[in-house]
């Protein structure tokens, strides 16, 4: 019993300070974004988190997904392909991803979906520290309350970076 739980804190001071000392070797990016999703789910509303290392290609992405009789939450994973400029300021970036949400919690039917993700973003820094970025992504995978399961968000947010 002791040896597990010496396993459990050692494990919890080893990640902390592999998060802790990413700061360290490349800048942050949070932000904020909101949009909404079509397809073969209800149309809904989405609010998200948003988290990016500049020396990593991947975004990760935390959302609440809602509509009248619908609610979920979800994460996102997004590779970062490239991130060529566009014109002026302007740069965009493509890439496959994945992404998992559960849907309806809390009620008596609830469910999740899983899929694999394709975005294709516009985003613009305008300073140093503020990035704006707009995107749609296509979501196609598996859902259990109902099969094949076609998404397609669009979204936009501001991310912080320091």
């Amino acid at each position: 019993m002791k040896e597990a739980a010496l396993k459990k804190k050692f494990l919890i001071l080893a990640l902390a300070l592999f998060w802790g000392s990413l700061p360290v070797f490349s800048r942050t990016g949070l932000g904020v974004q909101g949009g909404v999703g079509v397809g073969n789910l209800p149309f809904h509303g989405e609010a998200g988190i948003t988290f990016k290392l500049s020396t990593v290609p991947v975004t990760f992405g935390l959302d609440y997904s809602f509509a009248k009789d619908f609610q979920g939450i979800g994460v996102t994973a997004d590779w970062w392909v490239a991130n060529p400029k566009l014109f002026g300021m302007f740069k965009f970036y493509y890439g496959p991803g994945f992404a998992f949400h559960f849907y309806n919690p809390g009620t008596q039917n609830p469910g999740i979906f899983v899929a694999a993700r394709a975005v294709l973003g516009v985003n613009v820094f305008v300073s140093d520290v503020v990035e704006f970025y707009a995107q749609p992504a296509v979501e196609a995978g598996y859902g259990t309350y109902g099969g094949f399961v076609f998404k397609v968000p669009l979204d936009a947010g501001v991310r912080f970076w320091f």
